[in-house]
């Protein structure tokens, strides 16, 4: 029979909930640390990204106000510690198979397999809300037996991460909840909500969501009263529930909110609106297609592409009639259509700045074949969706333009929003892209 112990050994911690660690499934005994500073040690390379940390840093984050030579020699101590908790029957002078040290770095590993439930939680819960994956945001629930290092609530080097986590997870179990509810599962997804309400009554959002899924199910009582217990929550902080949430009550009480198997049809038509959708392909050239929007009329797409290797230029695509017809402008990329039909177009783009290239804004009115320079530096533009300004009301149609369009351009080394042209709403160091109105225009 195979000895276990001449396998590659798999080393398990476990840091969410509260610490262990495990060697081949075996708990390692309490009494084997003798030091605490043995435990941190292990704790914070377990919490970095690829278990590995420089001295210096270790003995700044364990023994700050020490000397250099008092926190080198304990941390000597804690390495020591730390490998015979790790293989109490490691001997003397022989190489530990957890924790190696060389050029300063110390590195926690396994020459089988290292499983910290922190990496796979982080994994999980980011797939889950990128990729909409349920299984995914369950298993990441799953995993959350509690706060990051729980029993290390005071030291000042677990703080940052554990408020990262716990909103990480907290966005991955709301996530999860709504792809419950959209699977029809509303019991799942109310009992995701109730836990993050219990362990925080004045997330006014969860409230929310709480009060819709009640509703939903046609339990309208059960969704007001979550109203007035998400009232009394927010009481405390001495502030009041957010006009949404005014709304959303109001919407309930004069019954405006369905249960589900109401709510799939359509008044109108009848029509079953969780049925599969129909895909159309409009184009299949070889080449890159950069930008594309909806004309107002809804019967047409504007594109911009690049065919065969050829100039960037602009389409019109008929749905009813399949026609790919080119619009006789090249050089030009598509940002945005108004709701009159007026096209933003960015013009000469060049370089490659984040994630757009600059160039010259121009607008094409619907009614005109000649486009009309607004402004330069233009990286990412949107149009203003409730507003038909149009040269024809005859005013100045560049005036008009730059009322009704946001811009992103670089202006002193950041990123700047402007809306409209010329007006600096936000700006940053960092970068600033494909900004869109909300449909009402806020």
């Amino acid at each position: 029979m195979l000895n276990r112990y001449s396998l590659k050994p798999l080393l398990e911690i476990s840091l969410l909930g509260g610490f262990q660690v495990k060697v081949d499934g075996q708990p390692v005994v309490e009494k084997h640390w003798v030091r605490n500073s043995a435990k941190s040690l292990v704790k914070l390379l377990a919490l970095k990204p690829l278990h590995a940390m420089h001295r210096e840093q270790v003995m700044d984050m364990l023994w700050t106000v020490h000397s250099l030579e008092t926190a080198s020699n304990n941390l000597n101590k804690a390495i020591y510690r730390a490998r015979r908790a790790l293989e109490p029957d490691l001997a003397k002078g022989s190489h530990s198979q957890f924790i190696l040290t060389q050029n300063k770095q110390i590195i926690l590993q396994s020459p089988g397999s290292l499983r910290v439930d922190l990496d796979e939680f982080e994994r999980l819960a980011n797939f889950a809300i990128s990729e909409n994956k349920l299984e995914a945001g369950q298993k990441a629930i799953e995993l959350y037996r509690g706060d990051l290092l729980a029993e290390d609530i005071y030291e000042d080097w677990t703080y940052p991460r554990r408020e990262s986590i716990r909103i990480l997870y907290r966005k991955a179990a709301t996530k999860t909840a709504n792809m419950y509810a959209d699977h029809g599962n509303y019991s799942k997804s109310i009992q995701i909500l109730k836990e993050l309400i219990a362990h925080d009554d004045t997330d006014e959002h969860i409230h929310r969501l709480l009060m819709r899924f009640y509703a939903e199910t046609g339990s309208r009582y059960q969704a007001l009263k979550q109203f007035e217990q998400c009232r009394e929550a927010l009481q405390t902080l001495r502030i009041a529930p957010e006009s949404e949430t005014f709304e959303l009550e109001q919407s309930i009480k004069r019954g405006e909110i369905f249960p589900t198997k109401q709510k799939l049809k359509t008044k109108a038509s009848e029509t079953i609106i969780n049925s599969a959708p129909e895909i159309i392909p409009l184009a299949s050239q070889n080449g890159l297609i950069n930008s594309a929007r909806f004309m107002p009329d809804g019967k047409s797409v504007i594109l911009s592409a690049t065919w065969q290797g050829g100039n960037n230029g602009l389409y019109a695509n008929s749905f009813e009639t399949g026609e790919l017809k080119p619009l006789g402008l090249e050089d030009a990329e598509l940002f945005s259509v108004s709701p009159s039909g007026d096209l933003a177009l960015n013009t000469k783009p060049f370089g490659w700045f984040g994630l757009g290239k600059e160039g010259t804004l121009k607008v094409l009115p619907s009614k005109d074949e000649k486009p009309i320079e607004i402004t330069k530096n233009v990286r990412s533009a949107d149009w203003l969706p409730t507003k038909n300004l149009n040269s024809a009301n005859g005013g100045n149609p560049k005036f008009d333009y730059e009322r009704s369009l946001a811009i992103v351009r670089s202006r002193n080394g950041k990123d700047c929003l402007e809306y409209p042209v010329g007006n600096i709403i936000y700006e940053t160091g960092g970068w600033i892209t494909f900004p869109r109105f909300s449909p009402d225009g806020k």
